[in-house]
């Protein structure tokens, strides 16, 4: 076995006597133990880790239902996947507040 595979099971030994499914010890920033090397912080990386895939679940079932109601790509409707001048307007207009405007917090 794998180094955080070994912690996987004796993570999950009363839940699941096979382990942890997708160990394959791929974690080069070290985000697994981020919030803790114990296993309470194990298991709220993984709930993260599966929050974070339901919502890109729903991100992309999103694409696909405004494709089917419109007809059109995706990449159509967007000024990220063509070139134009709102986007560099905005992040100008964006940094021009920053520089003009100082927001400070009012608690």
């Amino acid at each position: 076995d794998k180094k955080l595979g070994i912690k996987h099971k004796e993570d999950m030994a009363n839940v699941w006597k096979y382990g942890v499914p997708g160990d394959y010890n791929f974690d080069p920033l070290n985000l697994y133990n981020m919030l803790g090397d114990t296993a309470d912080g194990r298991k709220a990386m993984r709930e993260l880790e599966i929050g974070h895939g339901r919502w890109a679940m729903g991100g992309i079932t999103a694409f696909a239902a405004w494709e089917a109601l419109t007809g059109h790509a995706i990449v159509e409707n967007s000024m990220f996947f063509h070139p134009n001048a709102v986007l560099p307007a905005l992040a100008i207009a964006y940094l021009g507040f920053g520089f003009f405007y100082e927001v400070k917090n009012s608690d």
